[in-house]
């Protein structure tokens, strides 16, 4: 009966609420999951933060690690103080990753994660919108190129430090920093022309590839494998080759791999479906039969920021909670819902209600 009336948009404001707070003291995870997702989703539940904030602090301690409830908890916005503090101290680098991309967590806990070992995680406080500016500057220094190209790109950053990542040694620095907002039209125009000059320098020519996909070392097979100079042939080559499925995963995970390789590589092993579902080039339908094949691949698909709109809009009404949760989460956290719904998928409705639980 609660559960009726708590997902009934009908049923009023203030006894959804009261349905909500006390359905939010629940001990299973699934439970906890569909209430916050339902919250998230009505607007006009007005569920009181720190109650809010307990079922995310309960729901973060959980020991279920199949779909790990702390990587949930980790980029909720609704967390708190405290909950994100102890989850960003986590052994579990994806944890702290997810923590330090939530737009919640606290200047303490952004400078705290701009020092973690892990260079992911220092790339994800450099892109994070909500990261001070003191932290950005010491990011923009970092060692790793992918941090750097990170603090590049965000629009906060200031001016002097843009200008000079816009000469810096990587060219995904430069790339990065190239489409900063604020970066000035004739910085843009100057740039642009030192990079492309750079590229035709370095780019390695056609027989150089190919002979590097003829090594033996499957470390210089995946070079090739994410190089952006790598052709659709090349590439087609890697994605199919039997000896090495790292190599596959580097090219699953290329965003200039063709969609045909792709397809092929979404019925290999478990880790390059995974590369492929979070590939921005991976077509639409294919993510969509990806997340139908399990609820780990679902919330990856999510989780792809260049995934179009109507995939996670579609997937905000999946029937499993933690996929809507997800789902909804990223919709809401700063990217609009598409105003058609896409019913031309098919009959309207994802082949999710098949997936195996």
């Amino acid at each position: 009966m609660q559960w009726a009336v708590l997902e009934n948009p009908a049923s009023p404001s203030e006894l959804a609420t009261s349905v909500a707070e006390s359905l939010l003291h629940a001990d299973v995870d699934e439970d906890l999951c569909q209430v916050l997702g339902v919250i998230r989703e009505r607007a006009d539940i007005d569920a009181p933060a720190c109650v809010v904030d307990g079922a995310l602090d309960r729901l973060s301690k959980s020991r279920r690690r199949d779909l790990d409830m702390r990587l949930v908890v980790a980029g909720d916005e609704r967390a708190g103080e405290k909950t994100l503090s102890r989850l960003g101290r986590s052994a579990d680098e994806n944890v702290r990753r997810e923590v330090a991309s939530n737009t919640s967590a606290t200047d303490a806990v952004m400078e705290q994660l701009a020092g973690d070992s892990e260079p992911s995680v220092r790339a994800s406080v450099a892109a994070n919108l909500r990261t001070p500016v003191s932290v950005l500057e010491i990011l923009s220094h970092d060692q790793e190129p992918q941090v750097r190209a990170e603090a590049a790109g965000n629009r906060n950053l200031p001016q002097s430090i843009l200008t000079t990542l816009l000469s810096d040694p990587a060219d995904s620095v430069r790339a990065a920093a190239l489409r900063n907002p604020a970066a000035s039209e004739d910085l843009v125009r100057e740039a642009e022309a030192e990079l492309e000059l750079s590229r035709q320098q370095t780019r390695p020519s056609r027989e150089v590839l190919e002979q590097m996909v003829a090594d033996k070392r499957a470390e210089v097979r995946m070079n090739v494998a994410f190089n952006p100079a790598a052709d659709a042939d090349l590439l087609m080559m890697l994605g199919g080759e039997p000896r090495s499925a790292q190599v596959r995963r580097a090219v699953a995970a290329n965003p200039n791999t063709p969609a045909a390789v792709l397809r092929s590589l979404a019925d290999d092993d478990y880790q390059v479906r995974q590369e492929v579902a979070f590939n921005g080039a991976t077509p639409r339908d294919l993510l969509i039969d990806l997340a139908g094949r399990s609820v780990d691949l679902a919330v990856l698909v999510v989780m792809n920021p260049d995934v179009p709109l109507e995939v996670p809009d579609t997937l905000g009404q999946d029937r499993n909670p933690l996929v809507r949760f997800v789902a909804t989460g990223h919709l809401q956290s700063g990217v609009s819902s598409t105003t058609e719904h896409p019913a031309q998928l098919g009959n309207g409705r994802l082949p999710i209600c098949t997936r195996p639980e």
